[in-house]
């Protein structure tokens, strides 16, 4: 096999678009914004699609109306086999994977990257979905996770080691988290289009956020678009621990913070589960009827506090059409569990 077949890309960083070919090497193109880019997922069935590079990358608003169909998946951790299973069967991409949802919104809640093999894809899948759905008055939703966060800071940890190997080439630096740390900047088109993400996002009667809103951000008033502008300005630093000076930064960007709350899913930590009362002030105070999670993990998508949280954090299959991964769909004021066979059930 030729050593000029491309296998993994792109990679662009600055003016330099760049791919990995079958034998592990570094080709490089030269930018061009007006023509359009193949991205190469080194699965068994060698996905691929175009994307066109956008003209500019802002932020998307805090709150939307509900939409005639809404699906939301969580945490799928670099594993684009399941991902895209999931999308072709519930028809909200076709089989070339372009956007034929219509006026649908689809949200990712949280956690992109990390642990499966492919974040590079699904990253770019989103990016070009985000501007085909636009097109067709439909919408894609990002809010970030902790794993997104962590690459963004440069944590490679739970990254995928043969992930690793390549963001260490084709940013040619040795060390793995100044590797990330670089990937994930603003030099690179995907870091860019990363660091625009929301946090918390308001849909209909429905709050989505990754950790949980925690009863402990209500004395500092802040809105929603308050909270993912102060986790944009300081996605850099790990506060988890808290080292600002700052109390409120140390609350939004720490362990009571959108981000990395547990307590409305498990006791963590010492601290016990948020109780009816803690959880309904937060649901109160944003006007909202349920708030959904992900990031910690349950056997299968479920519902607490009297059917208040929804709970979507699963083990997706990591391979396509498994029946495993599985999703929620909001539509005609129900939410049912899908998955990527044709299963579906009314949560309530």
């Amino acid at each position: 096999m030729s050593s000029n077949i491309l296998r993994d890309g792109p990679y662009i960083l600055g003016n330099t678009i760049r791919y990995i070919t079958d034998q592990g090497e570094i080709k490089d193109f030269p930018m061009d914004r007006n023509r359009p880019w193949t991205v190469h997922v080194p699965n068994k069935d060698q996905d691929q699609f175009e994307i066109h590079l956008k003209s500019q990358i802002i932020p998307e608003p805090e709150e939307f109306t509900m939409p005639d169909k809404l699906v939301a998946i969580s945490d799928i951790e670099g594993n684009f086999n399941g991902l895209a299973s999931f999308m072709i069967h519930n028809k909200i991409v076709d089989q070339e994977f372009n956007w034929i949802f219509n006026e649908g919104h689809f949200l990712i809640n949280g956690d992109l990257v990390d642990r499966g093999p492919y974040p590079m894809a699904i990253l770019w899948l989103m990016y070009k979905l985000e501007s085909q759905a636009e097109d067709q008055g439909g919408r894609v939703h990002i809010n970030l996770g902790n794993h997104d966060i962590m690459n963004i800071q440069g944590w490679r940890d739970y990254a995928n080691p043969d992930y690793q190997k390549n963001v260490c080439a084709v940013t040619e630096r040795l060390e793995g988290d100044q590797a990330f740390r670089f990937l994930h900047s603003n030099v690179s088109e995907i870091g860019k289009w990363l660091r625009s993400k929301n946090t918390v996002i308001k849909i209909g009667n429905l709050l989505f956020v990754h950790g949980g809103l925690s009863y402990q951000l209500l004395p500092y008033k802040l809105s929603l678009q308050d909270i993912n502008k102060i986790v944009r300005k300081n996605i850099d630093q790990d506060f988890y621990f808290g080292s600002s000076n700052s109390e409120l930064i140390n609350t939004v960007m720490g362990r009571k913070g959108p981000i990395w709350y547990r307590t409305l899913a498990r006791e963590h930590e010492g601290r016990p589960m948020d109780s009816q009362k803690q959880l309904e002030s937060v649901l109160q105070y944003y006007d909202v009827e349920k708030m959904v999670i992900g990031h910690t993990v349950v056997p299968d998508i479920c519902t607490d506090y009297h059917g208040k949280l929804v709970k979507i954090d699963v083990l997706h299959g990591q391979q396509k059409y498994t029946g495993e991964t599985r999703g929620i769909l909001v539509q005609d004021h129900q939410i049912f569990t899908i998955d990527d066979v044709g299963e579906r059930k009314n949560l309530f």
